[in-house]
């Protein structure tokens, strides 16, 4: 082997055996018992999603893992060993210190090994080597952050003042949790003067089987702290007391993510509140507190309607998160290593390639990774292979500034231009569009039908497509119910126009799926089926 692989691309890329050190498998070994055993069983699926949703990638066989385990097992494939460094000890293997990567028997010394030693020394040799964290932090990465400076300062300066729950929240694929991450470990790193054990928490429900009631999650919190756990019949209150007296008095930052899988509701009342009604007292309970310590920050698709709707607004701050901006996007794209400075025309391609996905952070990743990895650093093959849709976007807008605002048969397919952008966005978006039609169909039908506008317009021209799609009567009310559901779920992005009237439009990304959708929808309104039962 010529060269060390490059551990930025696919990990089954670098399928080949190094030799395992022991001090590096007794340190993952602990780091895995920690995370993922209970009552001295592992809990495989909880490390397969970890790993899907971490690495983007196909996890391990469940045999896999325990073979790593198994001393007997002298070498192993650096795919593996690679995945678990950055699931357990949140850095590459590249990145390790050099008494983990050592091995101790000189027999087992072999050329690839040889080769990743000198990657390790490399590494720890110069001024750029990235910092690790005594926490998982899966979505900031610091080799590739880039902008949002004045919003870290400004979001830093209300932690550090009144506000104790900030809220942050865009949809999916937005950047929410990076920069929660981002906040946790950089702005406010000095915060939590150095004992993340005690003035740290994370907790994450953005996956299956995960305990989203109260009295688990607070047990859990309250056991990690050696705080005694209150039992008997009122055992969720007392839960809440000994939570929220142990956050008021003692200096926490929770980071908590997708908050929307804690919320319910229906079509009729409206979505937002908690399904756990102890979630709600807990939170209303930090925001009213006479003083409190510490702090949290929490990411979400959806808006928790019932804090909005408190009175405390002195001790909470929403943000909405947004798009790269154009310098962003150019500074995202250069650290990904892609040529934006000396050759004008690849510039021109990614800039274009960013305006079309509104710098959505998640697509611009994923499409610089392919561009890296599939394409070999050219730009202007990835181009011809996709540019002619990005040409297509162009046009479409061209269009709608001339006057041509309605493209009810506009096929944009952002959502789906490319394998990794449908596994790695599309999913993700999809599942957003699920969760909004079995909750509010009505909110579905008209964040569908409104995306045959190509540009902003006024709520009413947004209402009457409704109207018009809609079986039987459709009232003010349920229309209005409707509009807010998305906006409480940040499909809609508001704008005022040159008269001063506010303005409805749809980011391209959710155009994209909603015109899917709705086409969808009109075959089946149309389908011999359909036909039948309307008459």
């Amino acid at each position: 082997m010529d060269e060390f692989p490059e551990l930025n691309q696919p990990v089954r890329k670098n399928a080949y055996s190094i030799p395992v050190p022991s001090n590096l498998r007794l340190k993952l070994r602990k780091e895995f018992e920690k995370k993922y055993e209970s009552k001295q069983r592992y809990l495989m699926k909880k490390f397969s999603d970890d790993w899907f949703r971490l690495l983007e990638e196909q996890p391990p066989a469940d045999q896999t893992v325990r073979d790593f385990f198994d001393e007997k097992h002298n070498t192993h494939e650096l795919w593996f060993i690679n995945g678990l460094c950055k699931i357990l000890l949140n850095c590459q293997y590249t990145e390790l210190d050099e008494s983990l990567t050592q091995v101790q028997s000189a027999s087992l010394e072999t050329p690839e090994h040889n080769l990743v030693n000198q990657q390790t020394n490399k590494s720890s040799d110069t001024s750029s080597k990235q910092p690790t964290f005594p926490v998982d932090f899966y979505a900031y990465e610091p080799s590739s952050w880039v902008g949002r400076e004045e919003l870290l300062q400004k979001l830093s300066e209300k932690i550090g003042g009144s506000c104790r729950l900030l809220l942050i929240v865009g949809i999916t694929g937005i950047g929410k949790t990076a920069l929660s991450e981002r906040l946790a470990s950089v702005e406010l790193v000095n915060w939590l003067e150095g004992d993340w054990k005690n003035r740290f928490k994370r907790e994450n429900f953005d996956y299956e089987g995960k305990a989203t009631d109260f009295a688990s999650v607070a047990t859990e919190w309250l056991e990690e702290w050696g705080e005694k756990v209150p039992t008997g019949d009122n055992k969720s209150e007392l839960l809440l007391q000994k939570l929220t007296e142990h956050l008021c008095n003692n200096q926490v930052l929770v980071l908590i993510d997708s908050l929307e899988r804690l919320l319910t509701g229906n079509q009729q009342d409206g979505w937002g509140d908690f399904a756990d009604e102890w979630w709600r007292k807990f939170f209303l309970s930090l925001l009213s507190a006479k003083s409190c310590k510490s702090r949290l920050i929490i990411t979400s698709q959806d808006l928790p309607v019932v804090l909005i709707d408190s009175r405390y607004s002195i001790s909470w701050y929403r943000q909405e998160l947004y798009g790269l901006e154009e310098s962003e996007q150019e500074a995202f794209f250069k650290k990904t290593g892609l040529d934006v400075s000396s050759d004008p025309v690849n510039k021109s391609f990614l800039l274009r390639i960013g305006k079309a996905y509104m710098g959505h952070p998640l697509v611009l990743k994923v499409i610089a990774g392919e561009i890296n990895q599939t394409f070999d650093k050219n730009v202007e093959a990835y181009w011809n292979d996709y540019g002619d849709k990005i040409k297509q976007i162009e046009r479409i807008l061209a269009e709608a500034e001339r006057g041509n605002t309605l493209g009810k048969k506009d096929s944009l397919q952002l959502h789906n231009l490319t394998y990794q952008l449908q596994n790695q966005v599309n999913k993700r978006l999809e599942a957003a569009f699920s969760r909004l039609q079995k909750d509010v169909p009505d909110a579905y039908l008209l964040i569908c039908v409104a995306s045959v506008y190509r540009t902003p317009e006024q709520k009413e021209a947004w209402l009457m497509q409704l109207e018009g799609l809609v079986d039987g009567e459709c009232s003010k009310e349920r229309q209005e119910k409707a509009l807010n559901e998305l906006m409480n779920r940040f499909f809609v992005e508001i704008s005022v126009n040159h008269n001063n009237k506010r303005l409805l439009g749809q980011h391209n990304l959710i155009r994209s799926l909603a015109l899917a959708h709705y086409e969808q929808i009109l075959k089946e309104l149309h389908s011999p089926e359909a036909e039948t039962n309307l008459a």
